[in-house]
């Protein structure tokens, strides 16, 4: 009778232990679900932090401009201050120059993170590279607006557009660290946009680096063409992206 109850005991415990199984995997599952899901918000909301922290670092280093712009003192004439006016021409020129280009660098930053869904350690130092590079444009920019016309305009022209130089290549690390088997890019980005941006930042440095080879020759032409490129850049790299074919429909 001991040996006929325990076969009867095993079939009877073997559902339950395959019920208890099935609850496990269940559970394991939706464990996996949730921590994932966790995850992957902890890392959104931390891409939404960077960007946040850069827009107030870009605020400040465009605040930043200003300030080298001084109002002539003393009590002058109508004719007097036009002259003292005038004659600030180059900080005037390079504070233009300056916003303009680091408003166009503002809203490279806010396209790429459009598209950077996911963070991770080596892009917030990435990111604080770039910030670092942005905070010190206001000491050049000072610097070429005060020796524009001397003789050392040269070497103000070239800390300058080495600085932009500096920037168009931590932007590419940026984005190049980001989109490399598009490892932080959301998936909702299709790989013709990826592959656009990517072939826009590739192409910025050898824009900045030509401009630095200027600065060398004509302080002044390398300024104006500064300028141009930050209305240039200002174009989202995704219209450079090569659409996809649409396919036809076929009629019937």
């Amino acid at each position: 009778m001991a040996q006929d109850s325990a076969p009867q005991q095993s079939a009877f415990l073997s559902p339950r232990l395959k019920v208890r199984v099935s609850v496990r995997r269940v559970i394991a599952v939706g464990v996996r679900t949730q921590t994932s899901h966790l995850i992957h918000t902890i890392m959104v909301r931390d891409t939404a932090r960077v960007e946040a922290f850069s827009d107030g670092v870009f605020t400040i280093a465009m605040t930043l401009l200003v300030l080298e712009i001084e109002v002539p003192r003393g009590v002058l004439d109508n004719g007097q201050l036009i002259r003292n006016l005038l004659a600030e021409w180059p900080k005037f020129a390079a504070y233009l120059t300056s916003f303009s280009t680091i408003g166009m660098l503002w809203m490279s930053h806010h396209y790429l993170f459009k598209h950077i869904e996911r963070s991770d350690n080596l892009l917030f130092y990435t990111n604080l590279l770039l910030l670092l590079l942005v905070t010190f444009v206001p000491f050049p920019t000072a610097l070429l607006a005060e020796y524009l016309g001397s003789s050392g305009e040269t070497t103000a022209a070239v800390l300058y557009a080495a600085t932009f130089f500096a920037i168009s290549l931590a932007f590419l690390l940026l984005w190049q660290h980001a989109a490399h088997k598009r490892r932080l890019i959301s998936e909702s980005v299709e790989q013709s946009v990826v592959r656009g941006v990517t072939r826009s930042y590739r192409s910025r440095p050898i824009f900045r680096f030509a401009l630095l080879l200027l600065a060398f020759v004509n302080a002044y032409v390398s300024l104006i063409l500064t300028f141009a490129l930050a209305v240039l850049f200002a174009i989202p790299p995704k219209a450079w992206a090569k659409p996809r074919p649409v396919a036809r429909k076929r009629e019937h």
